[in-house]
């Protein structure tokens, strides 16, 4: 029987990293989808199914939970914390986002983040919810900007200015 990672994310991944892509699975149960081979920098990790996936590229962790009030401050603490969860309630709209962040962060290349509180915690740990802008580089690529609920990305800017 196919799971919703399975359904969701292989078919979409191959299309856009070829067969490359390699699947790691226990019990027959994806646990990981790896973008760029041996050197396992850019993956998606799945845990409970697909309650929470995250998102690791390059030295950058994005996290999306559906049980979100529970992340502590040292889970959320660095990474990006997806806080619109609300919004992608079922599996494939999640796998929507997902991919669109990861079509936009392939090819690219780190430069700067900024953090910025929103004012609102979460319910039960108080942990502080905050808005993110991560500046990229891409070769070849017009200036360009995304938005993905509470985390921004710009595609070649002045990095690290906020222009």
């Amino acid at each position: 029987m196919e799971n919703a990672a399975e359904r969701y994310y292989v078919k979409p991944l191959k299309k856009l990293f070829g067969n490359d892509i390699m699947i790691k699975k226990e019990k027959n149960i994806i646990e990981y989808i790896v973008f760029d081979g041996e050197k396992e920098e850019f993956f998606l990790s799945f845990y409970d199914k697909t309650d929470r996936i995250d998102l690791f590229w390059e030295k950058e962790q994005f996290i999306f939970d559906r049980k979100r009030e529970l992340l502590g401050y040292d889970e959320s603490c660095g990474n990006f914390v997806y806080e619109n969860m609300q919004d992608i309630s079922d599996d494939e709209k999640m796998a929507n986002v997902i991919l669109s962040i990861i079509n936009v962060l392939n090819n690219g290349v780190f430069k700067d983040k900024q953090v910025s509180e929103m004012g609102e915690y979460t319910n039960f740990m108080r942990v502080e919810k905050l808005n993110y802008v991560l500046y990229i580089e891409k070769r070849g690529e017009e200036h360009r900007e995304y938005t993905f609920g509470n985390i921004r990305i710009i595609v070649n800017n002045n990095f690290g200015t906020g222009q």
